[in-house]
């Protein structure tokens, strides 16, 4: 080759590279800006070494799927909070606890309502309700897409191993149905995560997991840089919240082309509408979750089983007041055979405050409960909780 037409490959290879690294340094730069200005709701880097690990979420039980890895340490930073999680020697974010107890003890399942996300942890629903109640609140909830079916999974495998003579569920409507179809999951590009889902046709379900999918628990070449732009680049959380974004509205996108071939079904809801799980509920979506609580009933033998009903800020805003929710007639129907009690917190809430300053129960840049309204949610259900004999 030519020494001339050398040099000009090595010139436009030179010239390509820098123009990647100052795009590169553009695209931070403006990501940084939009955060500090609370224009972008992401994930804040902590330019620490100390949390260049795994993360705090990874699909790495054998059982149920994503989880903590145990004795690890995640700084969760945002324009609103800055919170270090820890998970004790099994992986809960919790203090550590033992196995055997004397009774007067509670575990608790949920998602990231429940974990408290965003919030330290004598500040969380759990954390309040052993203040007031005295009685130990083992919190074995995670964040990570989370649903009814997980938190059967995790009770039979991990949970029930501790001493306990109370069971309190957490159910998260705006997620929980969605979080436990794999049918959702295909349509926002989860479908290859290693989770587990109910098969089949009421009450005759089988489990099964995604095919190809396995669990993550090396930390290999792929995991580190992801864990190194996750910490040290506001890029990693800009370019991640963009890709979320694009796939919800592709997927309300999908829901408006099948609802136009065909009309909505009684309980079928409307993706023009304000998604809201206390009233857009499918059958099929409720017969997996009450054959997930039936098995936890079953599993919980004569223990105290409770079910709270957590409400979201699209929950607020669709709720009709002094209507019941279908959501919680179903589960109060559900419920009272099985002996188990259940507490909507939606009407309690929606009364406690006006429509103005309702967003107060949330973090300012994100969806999750603020302090606030971890205080508010923990007020009403011990009082509630209390009254019906669960404590």
């Amino acid at each position: 080759m030519p020494k001339k037409k050398r040099f000009k490959l090595k010139f436009y290879f030179a010239a390509l590279i820098v123009s990647a690294v100052f795009s590169a340094l553009i695209f931070e730069l403006g990501s940084y800006i939009l955060v500090k200005t609370s224009r972008l709701p992401i994930y804040n880097p902590s330019h620490s070494v100390e949390f260049l690990t795994y993360g705090f979420y990874m699909d790495i039980n054998q059982n149920f799927g994503v989880w903590h890895p145990p004795n690890s340490k995640f700084r969760h930073k945002t324009a609103c909070f800055d919170v270090v999680y820890e998970s004790n020697s099994v992986g809960a974010r919790d203090i550590e606890r033992t196995r055997d107890a004397n009774t007067n003890r509670v575990i608790v399942l949920g998602d990231s309502f429940i974990e408290g996300l965003g919030v330290e942890k004598e500040e969380r629903l759990t954390g309040l309700l052993e203040e007031k109640s005295k009685a130990e609140h083992l919190n074995f909830a995670t964040a990570g897409n989370f649903g009814t079916t997980q938190y059967f999974l995790l009770y039979q495998n991990l949970a029930q191993q501790f001493e306990h003579d109370r069971l309190l569920i957490g159910i998260l409507p705006v997620n929980d149905f969605r979080d436990d179809s794999y049918e959702y999951a295909q349509l926002v590009g989860d479908g290859s995560r290693y989770r587990p889902y109910w098969r089949g046709e009421y009450p005759n379900y089988e489990l099964f997991y995604p095919v190809g999918s396995s669990v993550d628990r090396d930390f290999n070449l792929k995991n580190m840089t992801k864990a190194f732009l996750r910490e040290f680049t506001y890029t990693y959380g800009a370019v991640r919240y963009m890709k979320n974004v694009l796939v919800h509205k592709y997927a309300i996108y999908k829901a408006q082309q099948r609802q136009a071939e065909s009309p909505p079904k009684p309980q079928e809801h409307d993706p023009l509408s304000i998604y809201s799980g206390y009233y857009d509920f499918s059958p099929e979506e409720w017969n997996r979750m009450r054959y997930s609580l039936e098995r936890l009933r079953q599993a919980s033998g004569t223990r105290k089983m409770a079910i709270a009903l957590l409400p979201s800020l699209p929950d607020l805003e669709r709720y009709i007041p002094e209507e019941p929710t279908p959501l919680y007639l179903k589960l109060k129907e559900w419920g009272d055979p099985h002996e188990v009690t259940v507490v909507d917190l939606l009407p309690e809430m929606y009364r406690h405050t006006d429509e103005e300053n309702r967003r107060r129960y949330f973090h300012d840049c994100d969806a999750h409960w603020s302090p606030f309204g971890s205080s508010v949610a923990a007020q009403y259900l011990f009082v509630q909780l209390k009254a019906d004999g669960f404590y």
